[in-house]
């Protein structure tokens, strides 16, 4: 398909941020009909558009030499409404692609990141001295928003039919990487037997960011949310995780909720 022309992306996946999307790229990258630009997180929509005209945009996706085309950019899930109406006019035929992460998990796995990147010297053992930080992040406008993921699809499905927004979970990336996999390429339109072919030992291999901030060594914080930040995501999120299930037609309060009040139980109880 050399010399192939594209005007403007095939797809997009909009987010949500720690949710596997660097994995996602990647994989999506190994398929022979699909094409990304370099890098991910190309941060047109939500950094440099209206200051720059779209067809810079375009011009990313022109001479790729796949079937489809599209980017990844997480930041795209909390746009303006009216940006996403300006990008639906554009780009009607778009398919979206939304990764879903038990909310509470994300907020954490955020937080970990800008907190070994700030505080490199600080280890697991001092994180309850620093309780205060890690609230007002979990409570800043970003981190609400990126979490908020109903009021995100709320947006974007106010100008997407909903056939157009593929929803996917971080849960079954983890478990069944082929299957979701096959899902996503589907839902864009491209063979999906083609993870057949792929090596799982490829989709296994994943990616953590602050791997690249600690010189090649992962952050020393916990992976799970420590006990002692629990209650306050719980505040945060307990009442939005079950209105997610509907939308998704998946049991989350199983799924995401209940493992964290089981806990919280357990930490009481005499």
């Amino acid at each position: 398909m050399n010399g192939h022309r594209h005007s403007g992306p095939d797809f997009l996946g909009i987010g949500a941020q720690k949710s596997g999307t660097t994995w996602l790229h990647q994989m999506l990258g190994k398929h022979p009909e699909i094409g990304l630009p370099p890098g991910k997180e190309v941060h047109f929509w939500d950094r440099r558009w209206p200051a720059e005209q779209p067809d810079r945009y375009d011009a990313l996706f022109a001479h790729i030499p796949r079937r489809l085309c599209g980017e990844i950019t997480p930041a795209y899930a909390t746009l303006a409404t009216e940006t996403i109406g300006f990008i639906r006019a554009r780009y009607p035929s778009l398919k979206l692609l939304y990764v879903l992460r038990d909310p509470i998990a994300r907020a954490w796995s955020h937080a970990r990141s800008i907190f070994a990147r700030d505080f490199p010297e600080v280890d697991s053992n001092a994180l309850p001295q620093h309780r205060e930080w890690f609230i007002a992040h979990f409570r800043s406008t970003g981190s609400l928003a990126r979490g908020d993921y109903a009021a995100c699809l709320d947006k974007w499905e106010s100008h997407y039919p909903r056939d157009q927004i593929g929803l996917f979970l971080y849960d079954d990336a983890l478990s069944d990487p082929r299957n979701f996999l096959k899902a996503c390429y589907s839902h864009l339109g491209a063979d999906p037997g083609e993870a057949e072919r792929m090596d799982v030992a490829a989709m296994e291999d994943r990616v953590y960011p602050e791997v690249t901030i600690h010189g090649g060594v992962r952050s020393p914080l916990p992976d799970k949310v420590p006990a002692f930040l629990l209650p306050d995501l719980l505040k945060l999120y307990q009442d939005k995780i079950p209105a997610l299930s509907h939308r998704l037609d998946r049991d989350l309060n199983r799924l995401w909720l209940t493992p964290y009040l089981q806990l919280e139980k357990s930490r009481h109880d005499p």
